[in-house]
């Protein structure tokens, strides 16, 4: 994805309808640099370019901005615009994916001079060339081309920086939600398959068992497969009823430590957070319809895993089924030139043949003789037969569908967490205002995070039991597979299941380790790049993306300063971005006023790295725009001033040259 342009209207301090801003860059050119001092409306650019995507933006503090705040504090309504009776603004953003134009408009009107966000009519059209989407189905589509949690990678200020260095000082705080939206940008949940494989085997395993106790034999071994079985089932009965109340305390110590840290008024949530639950519902009816389809077209098609290599077998057994059938009508024709010759006489019509006619039937006969000498009428046979049997198995159209299916369980997936981390927002700030004065919050806060903890553990017991069971149960089970009177289809079915499933998982955990190395090597290489600091090793990175600067002894060193934290948290984005599945914009607020000269140079020929578009947006305590940017291989599409045309006003022009 890169950004072509982009337009505003009444959208924070740009009153009225602003002329487009052209932000394309060329493979030569890539960044585009915005200079505007601060309070000017640098950051409310990159605001409307999250609110145009996603339907919302939020402040240097992360609190999402209103549309119309009375208590006269931010909104996005412009306030020249609201007092002029204009109760409307939009952003338009023209954007390039996949070879193809797109035309986002996002705009939100009101009837009458309006008291909160509820009475805003909010609509939004994306059209690609001819072809215009449902609005509903907008927002799925935006996320799947760059996701909200995704996009904290490409968009981001100083603060959120920050935020970054929070974590990688303190990997363990918020690890989960980051390294979830960490692997989302690498693409690793996409790869989920082998669930549906181990259900597959577990179900022949039923049937296994089933048809063993038929036979009245092995009563011993099936009784405890069957005392293991239930002895899993009501441990995962257990966890998931620990996972339950996990999920509630973490929802409630997340509410708590919102109500420790209330700091902004959120109104007029409840009608928001239902149109959210109608949405997820919505989606979440997508994601089951797309699963129930995968797992009937698995369960009808077992052998689908394998597709791809039983196509390509296929082709060769086409061709060589091809020969087999010319050979097989040759060799017919040689069995009725034969018998005409012994009978000397045409073995289809009767006629007889003379010594001429009976001297080319003789010919013919050695002819094929010699062309077929080696070869085995059965064999011949058996290869047509092979070829058959093989086209039965040839799915590549379920295959297809399969990866659809994929496809929209992945967008609903990312529309569903997105959706269900507005909801757990809102519900966190109502409930926080309900709680009484400062003390009683904090304390309940640290009550809740102390029984979270106690879970965890409580958890993480539960699911060494349910190992140790589930291993103890498929040696029973293996025994019982290989049993001379078990039935061997079915226990070469659960053999291919397991063994895939496993190959699935190892494949991708894998793959999740060599990626996050890559990651940690980029961003290591990254920040070589970028320390003045020669001394320092690299980074190290952990298994939840956190790193760790290395000194010249390989050590982790502690207490780094604010520019190296910086430093750091701008090469794991570095990292993240080279390694990411999808292409994105890098659009950057103030990100290097912590900086000394020496680390703001290397920053600075560090941008056309980042991607193949870099909009930076800066102040003049940044970058000195004669001294800073006469860097080799810094090249400028284009340069832009943010002028203030009144109090409450600006507009973003080309920079004079």
């Amino acid at each position: 994805m890169r950004i072509s342009s982009i337009q505003l209207k009444n959208f924070r301090c740009y009153y009225g309808q602003q002329d487009p801003l052209d932000l394309s860059t060329t493979p030569t050119a890539k960044i585009v640099l915005v200079f505007g001092e601060n309070m000017k409306g640098k950051t409310s650019l990159l605001q409307a370019i999250r609110w145009c995507l996603y339907g919302r933006a939020t402040d240097r503090q992360g609190r999402e901005i209103p549309l119309v705040d009375p208590e006269t504090k931010e909104q996005l309504l412009s306030r020249d615009a609201e007092s002029e009776g204009d109760f409307s603004l939009a952003v338009n953003l023209v954007f390039q994916h996949d070879d193809a134009e797109y035309l986002l408009r996002r705009e939100a009107v009101a009837s009458g001079p309006p008291s909160s966000d509820a009475e805003f009519l909010i609509t939004k059209e994306l059209k690609s060339g001819t072809r215009v989407f449902p609005e509903s189905s907008i927002d799925p589509y935006l996320q799947n081309i760059l996701s909200e949690d995704v996009s904290r990678f490409f968009f981001f200020d100083a603060e959120m920086l920050e935020d970054y260095e929070d974590l990688l000082k303190n990997p363990e705080q918020e690890a989960a939600a980051v390294k979830q939206a960490i692997e989302k940008i690498l693409g690793l949940p996409a790869l989920r398959v082998y669930p549906a494989l181990q259900e597959l085997a577990t179900e022949s395993e039923q049937l296994q068992n089933a048809y063993l106790r038929k036979r009245e034999k092995h009563a011993a071994l099936l009784e405890e497969v069957g005392r293991l079985d239930n002895a899993i089932r009501a441990k995962k009965s257990d966890i998931a009823e620990l996972e339950v109340e996990r999920t509630k305390l973490l929802k409630d110590t997340a509410a708590a430590e919102l109500a420790v840290k209330q700091n902004a008024d959120i109104a007029s949530k409840i009608s928001q957070k239902g149109i959210l639950e109608s949405q997820i519902e919505e989606q979440q009816n997508r994601l089951e319809g797309a699963e129930d389809a995968i797992a009937d077209l698995v369960h009808r098609k077992w052998w689908l895993p394998v597709v791809q290599q039983v196509a390509q077998r296929l082709e060769n057994l086409r061709a060589e089924r091809a020969r087999a059938m010319v050979a097989l009508q040759d060799l017919h024709w040689l069995e009725r030139l034969q018998e005409s010759t012994r009978a000397k006489r045409c073995a289809l019509c009767q006629t007889s043949l003379d010594h001429s006619a009976l001297k080319r039937v003789q010919d013919e006969a050695t002819r094929l003789k010699l062309t077929h000498y080696s070869d085995d009428m059965s064999a011949l046979l058996d290869t047509v037969r092979r070829a058959d049997t093989y086209e039965k198995f040839n799915s590549q159209d379920a295959l297809m569908e399969v990866r659809m299916r994929q496809e929209v369980i992945a967008g609903a997936e990312i529309a569903i967490g997105e959706l269900e981390t507005r909801i757990d927002e809102i519900s966190a700030s109502m409930v926080g205002r309900a709680y009484g004065d400062y003390n009683a919050k904090y304390e309940r806060w640290q009550r809740l995070r102390g029984q979270c903890n106690k879970v965890e553990t409580i958890i993480g017991d539960e699911e060494g039991i349910l190992l140790e069971l589930a291993h103890e149960r498929t040696k029973k089970q293996t025994q019982l597979n290989k049993l001379p009177d078990a039935n061997p289809a079915l226990a070469f079915k659960t053999a291919v299941c397991r063994f895939l499933a496993e190959l699935f998982e190892s494949a991708v955990d894998g793959f999740r380790d060599s990626l996050r190395e890559t990651v940690g090597a980029d961003a290591s290489e990254i920040f070589k790049t970028l320390t003045t600091e020669p001394a320092y090793q690299g980074l190290r990175i952990d298994e939840n993306y956190g790193l760790a600067l290395l000194d010249s002894n390989g050590q982790p060193v502690p207490g780094r300063s604010a520019g190296a934290e910086q430093i750091v948290a701008l090469s794991l984005i570095g990292g993240l971005n080279r390694a990411a599945v999808r292409e994105g914009p890098v659009v950057m607020d103030s990100n290097f006023a912590r900086l000394d000269q020496g680390h703001r140079k290397n920053v600075i020929r560090f941008l056309p790295q980042l991607g193949p578009q870099v909009v930076v947006l800066v102040h003049s305590g940044e970058i000195d725009k004669d001294r800073d940017l006469d860097e080799p291989g810094v090249n400028i599409a284009r340069r832009y001033e943010v002028v203030r045309v009144t109090e409450t006003r600006s507009r973003i022009v080309p920079e004079a040259v």
